[in-house]
């Protein structure tokens, strides 16, 4: 679950009033979508009223970037040089078609001694009027973080996963 410190008011001068604005409660959840120019720029010379003791002003890039409720999952990936599926995480709604969904990963130590890890997140990517299934590099080594595109894409994230530079498996934690 996101947390306040986790949600950032946009300041005034970084709102776009030709894109829409959100607001955002405390756990992150979208309390209402601002639209349209006069409505946005109003929300930013009138921020008292717009918000509550518990909510924050934020543009539509820092709301496709909040995972509120998206717990971390465990993964692990054999060392025998193939890509180990992920089990399904959270469900993740793309707003528009340059969404973006923030992954990621950090190898587990405790209670194994872990190899490294390579790892892929899954993204979509726009083919004509329709939208397709992409893996995406995140990254390899002991962690990472990675915004993979997603589109207008109403999906579950999922990632891949492979063990490198040791004799023991990758134990893994990933949102």
């Amino acid at each position: 679950m996101a947390t306040d410190a986790t949600i950032k008011s946009v300041p005034e001068s970084q709102l776009d009033p030709n894109q829409p604005a959100y607001v955002v409660g405390s756990e992150g959840e979208v309390l209402s979508t601002i639209e349209g120019k006069k409505q946005v720029e109003a929300a930013v010379t009138n921020r008292k009223s717009t918000q509550g003791p518990a909510t924050k002003l934020v543009s539509g890039a820092e709301v496709e970037s909040l995972a509120a409720g998206c717990a971390y999952r465990n993964g692990v990936a054999l060392p025998d040089g193939q890509w180990h599926v992920s089990v399904d995480g959270c469900g993740i709604i793309g707003f528009n078609t340059s969404a973006t969904w923030l992954y990621s990963w950090i190898v587990d130590i405790t209670p194994y001694r872990s190899s490294n890890a390579c790892t892929v997140a899954r993204g979509y990517i726009r083919v004509g009027t329709y939208y397709k299934a992409n893996w995406w590099d995140t990254g390899c080594g002991r962690g990472h973080t990675a915004s993979v595109p997603i589109g207008n894409v109403a999906t579950v994230a999922k990632m891949q996963f492979k063990a490198y530079g040791g004799v023991m498996p990758a134990y893994l934690r990933w949102k």
